[in-house]
């Protein structure tokens, strides 16, 4: 979902990440086109997206997304 995408894009730990998946290096995609790679460690993950790339001001995009 977007909220994903704006976690991820902004450097933020991803945590809903299924049980089912193996521990190790997962690659995330939202529609189909992927965005990169976390870590997954069982109970958490570490997000890998580059800290350079990253956005700095995910709160306003997350308030452009709910219509405030």
């Amino acid at each position: 979902d977007e909220q994903m995408l704006i976690s991820f894009l902004s450097r933020e730990n991803i945590i809903t990440i299924e049980a089912s998946i193996p521990k190790g290096f997962v690659l995330i995609s939202y529609q189909d086109l992927p965005l990169g790679f976390v870590k997954h460690l069982g109970n958490r993950s570490n997000n890998l997206y580059p800290q350079e790339w990253r956005i700095r001001n995910s709160d306003k995009i997350r308030q452009n997304l709910n219509g405030a």
